[in-house]
């Protein structure tokens, strides 16, 4: 059954391969962007840990659950490699889609991309902008 959240708004920003210095806090260039998010109504989360690779890191993410569940914890999937997501995770997208909310993919996915099935736009994603592939 699905929920009405009115005008909730949920941001969800994953940037992975950062030094200490290049995140928004600790004196970076990008300090100031985070002081203007702030003033939004954003929160700073100083403790999730994640993994190191993009793969994991995302699966992670979009599931809720570590990466060696899926068994995308190794490694990155390659341009045109036969992995992705898998089917039975169900992601973030598709849970949020149960309470009205719409969900926007932009960035890289670098979740496979072998069959349509395994696209940002079939794995709960409304729209998707971006590139489908690891290594920008």
């Amino acid at each position: 059954q699905k929920v009405n959240v009115g005008a909730t708004k949920l941001a969800l920003i994953l940037i992975d391969d950062l030094g200490y210095n290049d995140a928004w806090t600790n004196g970076s260039d990008l300090s100031e962007a985070w002081t203007n998010v702030r003033k939004l109504g954003g929160v700073l989360v100083k403790t999730y840990y994640t993994t190191w690779l993009c793969t994991p890191a995302r699966t992670a993410l979009l599931t809720g659950a570590y990466p060696w569940r899926s068994g995308l914890h190794h490694n990155v999937i390659a341009n045109f490699e036969d992995l992705a997501l898998p089917q039975n995770s169900t992601t973030l997208p598709e849970k949020l889609r149960y309470a009205n909310f719409t969900s926007h993919h932009i960035g890289k996915w670098h979740l496979g991309t072998y069959a349509d099935s395994a696209t940002p736009l079939r794995r709960g994603f409304d729209s998707s902008v971006g590139y489908l592939n690891g290594e920008i």
